[in-house]
């Protein structure tokens, strides 16, 4: 199955407190786009991470189908 992905990054380097957080956003960021690959249906893909001052962001998101929380059990 095919799916176009996006990937947006700040321009300038980050700089991180240590390497565990580089590790962990990776992680987090592998782990979403599995899911999305193998879950979603999805044809559309976006990773983006922003730094937001004393933050960062990453987010991923899709155009799958989705599902419901309440139906989980």
């Amino acid at each position: 199955r095919s799916m176009n992905c996006r990937l947006f990054l700040p321009k300038s380097p980050l700089k991180l407190a240590c390497s565990d957080i580089a590790n962990q956003l990776y992680r987090i960021a592998e782990e979403a786009i599995h899911n999305a690959q193998r879950h979603s249906k999805a044809k559309h893909l976006t990773v983006s991470l922003k730094d937001q001052g004393s933050h960062l962001r990453l987010v991923v998101s899709d155009n799958g189908v989705g599902f419901d929380p309440a139906g989980r059990s």
